[in-house]
This record gives C-alpha cells, sequence and structure tokens, in this order.
C-alpha cells in the first residue's frame, strides 16, 4: 500500500470518527446519499470497463488482420475516448471528489467543534464506518490519479498499438497520442483545479475572517469612544 493510499485511509478513519459524533440531520449518513455514491462509483468502474473492452476489440482485430472491420472497432474505441463514455466517468469522478471533500471536511468541522480528535477510533468500527472507509478507498482507487491508465488494461495497449500500425493515415496516427493525452490531461487538469479551488476557497475564507475582525475591532473602539464622549457630556 503506497504512501498515498496509507494517509486517505488516516483521513478517512478520522473523518468517520468525526461524522459517528454528528447526528444524521448534520450529516449526510443518510442511506440515499450512500446509495448515490455507490451508484456514481459503479458507474465509474463501468466506464473504465467499457473503455477496455472497446481497446481489446480493437487490439484483437488488428492482430487479426481484419483489415475494415479492424478500422471500425478502432474508430469505436477512439471516439468513445474523444466523446461522451469518458466524459460521463469524469462527471462521475467529479461528483465522487466533492463527496469525499465535502464528507472529510464536515466531519473535521465537528472533530473540532466536539473537541474530541483524539477519540479511540476503535470505538467507531460500526457498519456505517467500514461502509465509508470502503467507499472513500473506491473513489481514490477508480478516480484517482493516473486512474485511467492503471486501472485498465488494454487502453494504452491499444493506442499503442494503433501509432505502430499503417492501416490508419499519417494524420490519424499523430492524433492519436494527442487525443488520449488531452483526455488525460483534462482528468489531471480537473484534479488540479478541484486543489486550487480548494486553497483558493481556504484563503478567501481567512482573509474574510480577518476582515469581519478587523471591522468587529473597528466597531468596538467606535462603541468605546462613543461611551466616553456620553461620560464626558455634562448633566
Amino acid at each position: 500500500m503506497n504512501t498515498f493510499i496509507t494517509n486517505l485511509l488516516i483521513v478517512t478513519l478520522l473523518a468517520v470518527s468525526g461524522a459517528n459524533r454528528t447526528s444524521s440531520a448534520q450529516y449526510p449518513l443518510e442511506a440515499t446519499v450512500i446509495e448515490s455514491v455507490k451508484a456514481d462509483l459503479e458507474s465509474a468502474n463501468k466506464v473504465l470497463t467499457d473503455l477496455d473492452a472497446k481497446a481489446l476489440n480493437c487490439i484483437n482485430s488488428f492482430n487479426m488482420n481484419l483489415g475494415e472491420a479492424a478500422a471500425l472497432l478502432c474508430d469505436e474505441f477512439l471516439r468513445a475516448i474523444d466523446g461522451e463514455l469518458l466524459a460521463s466517468y469524469i462527471s462521475h469522478c467529479k461528483k465522487l471528489k466533492t463527496w469525499r471533500e465535502d464528507f472529510i471536511i464536515t466531519a473535521q468541522n465537528s472533530s473540532a467543534s466536539n473537541g474530541k480528535p483524539d477519540q479511540d477510533l476503535e470505538e467507531n468500527s460500526t457498519d456505517n464506518s467500514k461502509e465509508f472507509l470502503a467507499l472513500m478507498v473506491g473513489v481514490e482507487y477508480s478516480c484517482g490519479v493516473n486512474a485511467l491508465k492503471e486501472r485498465t488494461e488494454y487502453v494504452v495497449s491499444a493506442f499503442n498499438t494503433l501509432e505502430g500500425r499503417t492501416l490508419l493515415n499519417q494524420s490519424i496516427q499523430r492524433s492519436l497520442t494527442q487525443t488520449l493525452d488531452r483526455r488525460l490531461a483534462d482528468l489531471e487538469q480537473q484534479s488540479l483545479i478541484e486543489s486550487q479551488g480548494k486553497s483558493l476557497k481556504s484563503s478567501i475564507q481567512k482573509q474574510g475572517q480577518l476582515q469581519q475582525e478587523a471591522t468587529q475591532q473597528q466597531m468596538l473602539r467606535l462603541e468605546t469612544e462613543l461611551i466616553r464622549q456620553q461620560i464626558r457630556i455634562p448633566r
């Protein structure tokens, strides 16, 4: 298990610990939320499976020298990569990552407000804890960095196969790597934007807090001065 997954497990356990101390009215532990997350996770995994199947069909058709049939199958694979199929994967992963981030932030805020961040995690090994832990790991496994490459067996191979054959014309050959790189870059850019957005949100919140504190201090000084002036006014 790599360091990132290990850290994710720790954060998730802490998040679940906080969630178990939060009432259902304050935290999305409802069955409908769990089912929604499961549905998105299943859909994301299905996209990866479908892409891998299309990639395998493309590879097999080339290896069997099927000619025009190979071109059609490989075109279907390319259209899946550059079309709605992969777009749906990005959409599902975006929702899953948003849920994961909201889950952790809400649970950590709950832990901080309760003042119990170091509570023994063993007492929280409930069915909900285990289920949410599994969902957290599932999101990272299916939607993490390079998941498209690491969770499929034939996608990259299909591109390499297409690049090495003469069935497609040179202009299409040059576009193959660009297409895959562009779609993978979309995923990486999405992850970067989410990370930057979180940092920007934190910075804006901090600036807002500082401004609010400054305003409160100014109001306090004003109120103090008004009180002093009232004291100075002779009766």
